[in-house]
């Protein structure tokens, strides 16, 4: 049967992740993949790896066989390999840009488990199946070590975005309710992201309410960068979460229409109902397929952010809900009379524009500020763990 995603509320969501955490922490269940001999690899919990690398976290079927088996999740086990006739066959058929990787068919059981997963991008939905999306999945381990089969090398990738430590909060502060559960990514060893000279910042967009409130927080990063000619603004589509919940419209840059000027970047900006350069549609296969394959400029998985090469992010950081309903004019004001809001914001500002200065060796004053040293001393811990 063939996944229509359903919208999982925020809180839920949060939760979620945090049982993943705490599941795989307290078990040691591991499995040997069995031959594929009689087993239809379309229809069996299917191990995708590789001889090309020894680095690799291979425990990573594993982990994602025990998080389904907890939830009595049962199913064929088969391998396929990378560099023979029949795993390429299959890697290529189903997408796979990653490894190692497990695709497995969905089941009633595995249902609500693979959508939670899905929505923090860990999974790609294609066809009948869900497909490991690898360097996402740093989000339940926090560091590990992949093989990338579009780049053709090892990258190690670090899930850098811990919610506590990016805003100040604990799990009990009411204002986590405002954050929008997501993942940022910082990965070494792999292709950099160019543009005449500079740093690319790609950004892929949709009509959303989530990459609506991403547009505002990129924009105040940006300008400590650079400088935009001109504002474009527009209101987002409008997203029904729930029977009684409506998310949007709000306020949303339309960067399509805005050029940005800065020595050290260069910002490149698609809505995804245009994406025509093929760098850009490279990148969105790599990292964020859920962003194409799921066929709504509605969903969760835009904006997809990716800040050289180095840096990956999918969905908005804040959830849309604080803006809910309103104008840029009313969203100005919110942010100077609402302190919690305002405080959040600027935190997610803060961190963007850590990532940023991690490109210019210091030299721009905002990298010298306490707020992006914070963010940089937190990036650094995420990293160094």
């Amino acid at each position: 049967m063939i996944v229509t995603f359903k919208f999982i509320l925020i809180i839920p969501v949060i939760l979620f992740g945090v049982f993943l955490a705490g599941y795989f922490l307290m078990t040691s269940n591991t499995f040997s993949a069995g031959s594929t001999n009689n087993i239809n690899l379309n229809s069996a919990f299917v191990e995708v790896s590789t001889t090309k690398c020894q680095a690799c976290s291979n425990q990573i079927p594993s982990v994602i066989y025990s998080i389904l088996a907890g939830q009595s999740y049962s199913n064929s086990q088969a391998q396929a390999l990378f560099g023979t006739q029949e795993g390429n066959s299959f890697i290529a058929n189903n997408s796979v840009t990653a490894l190692p990787s497990v695709v497995m068919p969905q089941t009633s059981i595995s249902a609500n488990v693979l959508s939670a997963m899905v929505y923090l991008n860990m999974f790609n939905v294609e066809s009948n199946s869900f497909v490991l999306n690898t360097p996402f999945i740093s989000g339940l381990l926090g560091k590990l070590t992949y093989f990338s089969i579009i780049q053709n090398r090892t990258i190690t990738v670090t899930d850098i975005y811990n919610v506590s430590n990016v805003y100040g909060l604990s799990r009990s502060s009411p204002a986590f309710y405002d954050i929008n559960p997501t993942e940022f990514l910082m990965q070494s060893n792999v292709s950099n992201l160019t543009k005449g000279n500079k740093t690319e910042i790609l950004l892929i967009y949709s009509d959303s309410p989530f990459s609506a409130v991403q547009s505002l927080i990129i924009k105040n990063a940006l300008q400590n960068f650079g400088n935009f000619s001109g504002d474009s603004t527009l209101q987002s589509g409008a997203i029904s979460a729930t029977t009684t919940q409506t998310i949007g419209p709000e306020p949303m840059y339309n960067f399509e229409n805005m050029s940005f000027n800065s020595k050290i970047f260069s910002f490149v900006a698609y809505n995804l109902s245009s994406v025509q350069d093929q760098t850009a549609q490279k990148e969105l296969f790599q990292y964020d397929q859920n962003a194409i394959s799921l066929n709504s400029i509605y969903g969760s998985f835009t904006p997809f952010l990716d800040i050289g090469g180095k840096f990956i992010g999918v969905s908005s950081m804040l959830s849309p809900l604080i803006f809910n309903g309103m104008n840029i004019t009313e969203v100005n004001h919110t942010l100077k009379t609402n302190t919690t809001l305002s405080n959040l914001f600027n935190n997610a500002v803060s961190f963007l524009d850590a990532t940023l200065c991690y490109y210019t060796l210091g030299s721009e004053a905002v990298c010298n500020t306490s707020a992006v040293q914070s963010q940089m001393s937190n990036i650094e811990t995420a990293i160094t763990q």
